[in-house]
């Protein structure tokens, strides 16, 4: 019968690309993504706790600095939406309610945006493409499902923004290290290569109907699909005022880490489905080893 179902990824949404997949969606999907890597380079029990696998896993609670990040990014990147989904003091407001900002919060978002847009070849970054691009696809070499959700994806890369403390390279650098964005990097690359081998495979009328159905512009469907060029860049912008910013592409050797990283992640991630399975793993062996004199540092003695 082969392996058992709970040691087999849960079947989840068909490889794909998703113009309209609600977060609540994306995040209820079984398939592999980005944060679940970093998590499960820590442990598989680090993995699963956060996991859709966990039936007990604890809501996502954001911070207020949280939801100030995502909505910034929400009203940069698709500004028609954002007003659908929230009412802002001395505008029209949802006719069906939305989620209220007050007019100084809303202020300092429009703030952050304008910040962005008003320099030209920012602003250009930001047309002719889609907001919160889903694409789901079947890693060849490992046959595990992954996911991954671009900000913003124009015909030829994606763009991902990020807020951060500081606009100085060392702490650009800390949250490339401890947000795994190298890791993300590599592969939102990979998703983007597979969505477009998804497109080339559809016969014309499947791609036309397909266009209709999620309402995206046949010809620019056509141009990613036949795209070569591909680059991922990130937005990253300081969380206070005056609202600095940059672009930045992350260098070869960088890269070269993140894609190490995810093939770990994927060796990891088969082994740990194969000797635990989707049921709570246990937090520990019993089994009593030894504590490496190479992990313990030595201590300095002054001698008089």
């Amino acid at each position: 019968m082969g392996a058992s179902m709970k040691h087999t990824q849960p079947v989840g949404l068909p490889a794909g690309i998703y113009f309209h997949l609600s977060n609540s969606q994306y995040h209820k999907d079984p398939a592999l993504s980005h944060s679940g890597m970093t998590q499960i380079l820590v442990s598989w029990q680090d993995y699963w706790m956060r996991s859709c696998h966990n039936p007990d896993r604890e809501e996502y609670k954001p911070t207020e600095a949280m939801k100030f990040g995502d909505r910034s990014g929400h009203l940069l990147l698709d500004p028609k939406s954002f007003h659908e989904q929230y009412s802002t003091y001395g505008r029209a407001g949802n006719k069906h309610g939305g989620v209220y900002i007050e007019a100084g919060v809303y202020r300092k978002l429009e703030e952050s945006v304008e910040a962005v847009l008003e320099v030209p070849r920012a602003k250009e970054h930001f047309t002719d493409g889609y907001p919160e691009v889903t694409i789901i696809w079947r890693c060849k070499a490992t046959g595990i499902m992954m996911r991954c959700k671009i900000d913003y994806l124009r015909t030829f890369g994606a763009i991902d923004a990020k807020r951060i403390k500081a606009m100085d390279p060392w702490t650009i650098g800390r949250a490339v290290k401890d947000q795994g964005l190298d890791i993300q990097n590599a592969i939102y690359l990979d998703g983007i290569t597979a969505g477009r081998e998804w497109l080339r495979e559809m016969k014309p009328k499947d791609l036309e109907s397909f266009a209709v159905r999620e309402g995206v512009a046949l010809d620019w469907l056509k141009a990613f699909r036949d795209e070569e060029e591909l680059w991922f860049r990130f937005l990253f912008q300081r969380s206070t005022p005056p609202w600095i910013w940059e672009f930045k592409e992350l260098e070869d050797d960088v890269l070269l880490e993140g894609v190490n990283a995810v093939h770990k992640a994927k060796l990891a991630f088969n082994a740990g489905l194969a000797r635990f399975g989707l049921a709570r793993p246990e937090m520990g062996t019993g089994v009593v080893t030894k504590v490496s004199s190479r992990h313990v540092p030595r201590r300095e003695y002054e001698y008089e």
